[in-house]
């Protein structure tokens, strides 16, 4: 059905727009949930949709006035700006707990430069968006998962620890594939690779090659 309107469809995935609730209500920014849902949906196929303020951890709902405008505020910049929020909206500024652009731009640790940490990985490795995705199935882990994909006879793993605790696996024993390479990690903490052992810190992703 989708090839009736495009010889080649697109994934385009997101976790929050102005339609919807915004992702950092319900997901976490101090217990790094927000930089993890980050890590699997831009660390996927296709174009993903950023929606304004995610990157910030800005939140946002309809609340009991029901109204869509709540989830349409004003850009937290904290650089003085003179934008307003949309006519209608009654959201608590106090409720926004997660800082401004200006508050997070020069901490390292923030949401906004994990943001740019994980676009940056991606756009260096364009097996990301644009590879032939194969899964890998890890049997009896539950907050372990990754797979495989390869663009232009080059192939990337790409693989999420969602857990809380870190996890060393060999990746030997899942695919045929030789890994040598690790091109970068994001999340609370680090990862490495020694011959076929992958070691990864809880919430915490990584792309070998």
């Amino acid at each position: 059905m989708i090839e009736d309107y495009s010889e080649n469809p697109n994934l385009t995935p997101f976790i929050s727009n102005h339609d919807m609730n915004r992702s950092a209500g319900y997901l976490n920014v101090s217990d790094y949930r927000m930089h993890m849902a980050a890590n699997l949906y831009i660390w996927s196929y296709g174009t993903p949709f950023l929606y304004y303020g995610e990157e910030i951890g800005m939140k946002g709902s309809r609340g009991t006035e029901s109204t869509d405008a709540n989830r349409r505020l004003k850009m937290l910049w904290g650089d003085k700006d003179t934008v307003i929020d949309p006519v209608g909206s009654t959201y608590d500024i106090e409720k926004q707990t997660n800082g401004t652009v200006k508050d997070q731009i020069n901490d390292p640790n923030s949401l906004f430069n994990h943001y740019k940490k994980v676009i940056m990985i991606r756009n260096a490795n364009p097996e990301i968006a644009r590879g032939t995705y194969t899964p890998l199935t890890f049997t009896g882990y539950f907050t372990f998962g990754g797979f495989l994909s390869t663009y232009q006879e080059s192939t990337v793993g790409i693989f999420h620890n969602t857990g809380e605790t870190a996890i060393t696996i060999d990746l030997s024993l899942y695919t045929d594939y030789t890994f040598t390479i690790l091109r970068g990690f994001a999340g609370k903490g680090v990862a490495s690779l020694s011959n076929q052992f992958l070691t990864i810190d809880g919430l915490t992703s990584v792309v070998i090659k």
